[in-house]
């Protein structure tokens, strides 16, 4: 299909990809409680960590994201409706759980949201955070140590938005 089917290509198969680390974490269980809910959100980030932040081959699959959702296409249209939308709404409802809001409250909207560019601000930036940190690169203890960072940013967040 030309230039443009193998971008199309290469967003389903990162979809996939990111879809099947949540999957693996449990994503598609709606918890009955804020705590189980909350529990939830905090296996689904350490997923999304090591896949974007922990993985050396993440460096090109978010690249070709980052580019795909900041402009306007077929395929960038096709990423939203077919990956970002459904996995933000499922985020929402988690959230939702979580706090005892409405999962189509802007602020829930808006906090998942910054959840996610936390994560992935960690594997643009990762070589300034290495250096910065002092580190060789970020191995698989930096990736953990991310990852409990952002945690404790998740539950505070949450803190602050419960009802």
């Amino acid at each position: 299909g030309g230039k443009a089917g193998l971008r199309a290509a290469c967003a389903t198969e990162v979809a996939e990809r990111i879809s099947n680390a949540l999957d693996a974490a449990g994503a598609l269980e709606v918890p009955d409680t804020a705590e189980r809910a909350t529990a939830q959100i905090e296996l689904l980030v350490r997923a999304f960590v090591e896949l974007v932040v922990g993985s050396p081959q993440a460096q090109d699959m978010v690249a070709f994201m980052l580019r795909e959702i900041g402009g306007t296409s077929e395929v960038s249209d096709a990423v939203y409706a077919n990956f970002i939308e459904p996995r933000h709404k499922a985020m929402c409802v988690l959230w939702a759980t979580a706090t005892g809001r409405d999962p189509d409250d802007d602020d829930v909207k808006l906090a998942v949201f910054a959840l996610i560019g936390q994560i992935v601000y960690f594997r643009i930036a990762s070589p300034f955070v290495a250096r910065r940190m002092s580190w060789n690169s970020v191995d698989a203890d930096g990736t953990q140590k991310i990852a409990a960072v952002i945690i404790a940013n998740l539950r505070d967040a949450i803190e602050r938005q419960r009802l």
